[in-house]
């Protein structure tokens, strides 16, 4: 227990930060009707100022530890200041006799909040990722995605106050702008690597839970309606294929049909809800790419909708200011990332430094495993849009229903079916089961929460009584399809991870930080460094500038890494970059040798991951050959550091 509780409450800290974050929001676009709506959405909305607020931090080099921590604690002093009126309400003595109403929302905090604790399980990571130092059951961190890239941009970041500029890290480039690093950086503020899995295995998805809530009482389902809406995003098991940010999103969308449903609808005030739809449509894009299409096609739609449904163009025109807004609010990553990668935005604003840009190839087949996922992927989507416009077309229910949720309950099921085939493409028809899941949690939260709407308001009429039950029955019926999900994420997943978290397994990563600085000192201060190693986020991103290669040759300045064409043309071009020396982790091929992730030249994986795993292995061979010819500086037969400038052949070779 000694590591589980520190960052228990390390987690509920940052919990409490983006709440008042949130809460700050609120006061911006106050709705001084539904007080607890804006407690229950405040950490998604605090997620958006931390995207906006971060971004501004890495720009201005502030997004250090301390930084970072400062940012945190203003966050929970903000919330504590919000509790000041509550606190001093409950202590009048009638409150004693007539609680406030807002205590009465704690039943609705208890099931996320139990959630929390439980995914920390998950979340207080002490297993390795290492398959030659592990025997666990589970792999927690990707060997290429979070090892050489998601968990490096987080540790640069601390270190130095910036994610700085690195055009070799491909997933830095192709998987979000930003947002997602300085997240992670909250868990790892104080904490090391292995906790990382706070942000999206607890803090996220109690964020997520509570926006559901919010969601539900914005709808005026009652406390019992807002209580069991939390359980669409409880459905689902716990995705540790990366870190990157997935759960997180599933807030952002929650809260951004939230808020759109308040700005499109005809008896609010719209202005006030521009500024917080914007904010969640900027940090939606900015968490994560694949979220970018289902984000622009829920404003666009749901604008679309509202302004043929009102027959004014005035819901036409607030998406528009809605879609600036959330650009504004990217800006600021997006100048960072021109820098870094050459792209404003992957790939809608160029590809930037990718390898597609200086050697181009021809598009595989679809392939017959991605078309089949493609076609079981649109099964619901599809039936629930049906089932959705045939509802649609009945006279009472167009007559009775809330106008503003059942067009943005319509637009975000639209933008989960057609992100389906542009992901399938946009990926070169990779596996995106995954990538579609935010949009999916997202969508059967809206639809569960405007039918419990739309019940409750035709269980009113006459004859229409039964409409009342809808909401439970579809709930039932969710739960009854995700029962498998149910199982291995609380039968199988959850009390696994809880146990060995608990018992509290010794830090295997941490353990190797002098390991890689040893390496590190035999590199000149201020030389530049191109590391292709299994542990880079351990180096001193302070005393080199140091570039990650997280899948060699993907990503690259020009003209591009030539990794097809041997040794010496790849030692050329890095010396034609100002990069002298090299360190790699030979004894593991960087963690992705042949034997064990050969699978991954298979046309079933998808092309995007053919040559991804054909270029390490080629890069793996380059090395290999440079290890031969250049200079050893440093060679404890696990790491060897090459002065790729000087041709000195060490006394012994290594495969």
């Amino acid at each position: 227990m000694d590591t589980f509780l520190p960052v228990l409450f390390w987690g509920l800290a940052i919990l409490a930060a983006l709440t008042g974050w949130g809460r700050l929001l609120a006061r911006s676009c106050p709705d001084g009707t539904n007080n607890a709506a804006d407690w229950l959405e405040a950490p998604a909305r605090g997620i958006a100022i931390s995207s906006f607020i971060g971004s501004l931090m890495n720009l201005a080099g502030l997004a250090t530890r301390a930084g970072v921590a400062l940012f945190i604690l203003a966050g929970c002093a903000l919330t504590g200041l919000s509790l000041v009126p509550l606190l001093k309400n409950i202590a009048k003595p009638s409150s004693w006799r007539r609680p406030s109403r807002d205590w009465k929302w704690l039943v609705v905090l208890a099931l996320p909040l139990s959630a929390l604790a439980l995914r920390f399980g998950s979340s207080v990571l002490i297993n390795t990722y290492l398959p030659y130092a592990a025997g666990t059951e589970h792999i927690y961190f990707n060997p290429q995605d979070d090892a050489l890239s998601y968990l490096v941009s987080p540790e640069r970041m601390l270190q130095t106050g910036s994610l700085g500029h690195d055009p070799f890290n491909s997933r830095q480039m192709m998987s979000a702008l930003g947002a997602q690093h300085f997240l992670n950086a909250m868990a790892l503020a104080i904490f090391p690597p292995e906790n990382v899995h706070v942000i999206e295995g607890g803090v996220a998805l109690a964020a997520a839970c509570l926006a559901a809530a919010g969601l539900g009482a914005r709808l005026q389902l009652g406390r019992t309606g807002a209580t069991l809406l939390t359980f669409v995003p409880l459905l689902f098991r716990p995705w540790y294929i990366n870190i990157s940010s997935l759960t997180t999103t599933v807030a952002v969308l929650i809260a951004l049909c939230s808020a759109l449903v308040q700005l499109f609808s005809t008896e609010k005030s719209q202005k006030r809800w521009l500024l917080t739809s914007g904010l969640l449509l900027g940090a939606a894009c900015s968490l994560k790419s694949t979220t970018v299409p289902t984000a622009v096609i829920l404003v666009a739609a749901a604008s679309a909708l509202s302004t043929l449904n009102q027959k004014s163009w005035r819901p036409l025109g607030l998406g528009l200011l809605v879609g600036l807004m959330g650009l504004a609010t990217m800006l600021p990553w997006m100048w960072w990332q021109l820098h870094s990668s050459g792209t404003l935005l992957y790939p809608l604003l160029g590809r930037g430094f990718h390898i597609e840009v200086y050697f181009p190839s021809v598009s595989a087949p679809f392939h017959g495993d991605a078309v089949h996922e493609l076609e079981i992927g649109l099964i619901l989507p599809i039936a629930l849009l049906i089932g959705l416009l045939l509802a649609w077309t009945m006279p009472a229910v167009r007559a009775t229903v809330d106008q503003s949720t059942a067009c943005v309950t319509v637009a975000i099921v639209a933008a989960w079916a057609v992100t389906w085939p542009l992901l399938a493409i946009s990926t070169e028809y990779n596996v995106i089961a995954r990538y579609l899941l935010a949009a999916q949690i997202t969508a059967l939260t809206v639809v569960l929460a405007g039918a419990g709407q739309a019940g409750l308001q035709l269980g009113r009429q006459p004859g229409w009584r039964w409409a009342r039950f809808t909401g439970p029955l579809l709930l039932v019926a969710l739960l009854l399809g995700y029962r498998t999900e149910l199982y291995i994420g609380y039968g199988q997943i959850a009390p696994h991870d809880l146990a060995n978290s608990i018992v509290d397994r010794p830090y295997f990563l941490t353990t190797l930080t002098p390991h890689v600085h040893r390496a590190q000192a035999a590199v000149p201060a201020d030389a530049k460094i191109l590391a292709y190693t299994d542990t880079p986020f351990l180096f001193d991103f302070n005393s080199n500038p140091i570039f990650v290669a997280d899948w060699p040759g993907e990503a690259s300045p020009p003209p591009g890494m030539p990794v097809h064409q041997g040794g010496e043309a790849v030692a050329a071009f890095l010396l034609g970059q100002d990069i002298r020396y090299l360190i790699y982790s030979y004894k593991n091929k960087a963690n992705y040798s042949r034997a064990f992730f050969q699978f991954n030249l298979d046309p079933s994986v998808g092309r995007v991951m053919n040559r991804q795993a054909g270029l390490a292995f080629a890069f793996q061979d380059d090395l290999t050959e440079l290890g031969q010819t250049r200079a050893h500086l440093f060679d404890d037969g696990y790491f060897y550091v090459l002065d790729l400038a000087h041709r000195q052949p060490p006394k012994s070779t290594h495969p």
